[in-house]
């Protein structure tokens, strides 16, 4: 009796085995079969989604009573306000490079104005780096435009026929080495040691 005891002892452990393996994958199972549920959208889906998101809100605003302990309005809210933040940056900063732009041009208008209106009011002051006294002939009004524009009263006149060109017999030497006075002589070692 001792012996069929055992062997039913040792069959109850196995078959407890079985059964809470086969719990567990039919736990598996029906949770893989679930998948997302359509009412449990967060506020990333939101954010990307424009038309749940709207969708979502509209049906907030019917019935705010119950909305508010609602996941999916508040993620809606979230997301449209995030929407509305980010907009309203992009819109602010386009706004601002548009007012930088105008406020430079207005600035480089009204320095045109001022120096035109100095020109006009104030012609027989010199302007800054102008010679007070006598105007060099280099800086007067002359024809030419170009101030490098340089005339010399005439060109000088080079004759060449008068200079005698050097020889063409020349004569190249050789010169004479002694292998002497070319080598290098190495300096002696002396065999003493100190």
């Amino acid at each position: 009796m001792s012996v069929a005891l055992a062997h039913a002892g040792q069959r109850e452990p196995v078959a407890r085995l079985i059964a809470v393996g086969a719990v567990m994958v039919l736990a598996g199972l029906v949770a893989a079969c679930q998948g997302s549920q359509p009412g449990g959208r967060t506020f990333y889906d939101f954010k990307e989604d424009s038309v749940a998101r709207d969708g979502v809100l509209s049906r907030c605003d019917r019935a705010p009573d119950t909305s508010a302990n609602d996941l999916e309005c508040i993620a809606a809210k979230r997301a449209a306000a995030a929407v509305a933040l980010e907009q309203e940056r992009s819109r602010s900063d386009g706004l601002e490079r548009q007012s930088e732009r105008k406020l430079v041009a207005l600035r480089d208008r009204s320095a045109r104005q001022q120096q035109g209106e100095q020109a006009a009011t104030a012609p027989a002051s010199p302007a800054y780096g102008t010679p007070l006294g006598n105007v060099l002939p280099s800086m007067s009004n002359s024809a030419s435009i170009d101030p490098y524009d340089v005339h010399f009263p005439s060109r000088p006149s080079f004759e060449l026929g008068q200079i005698e060109p050097p020889s063409s017999e020349v004569e190249i030497v050789q010169p004479t080495l002694k292998p002497e006075d070319v080598a290098v002589h190495p300096a002696r070692l002396s065999a003493t040691t100190n």
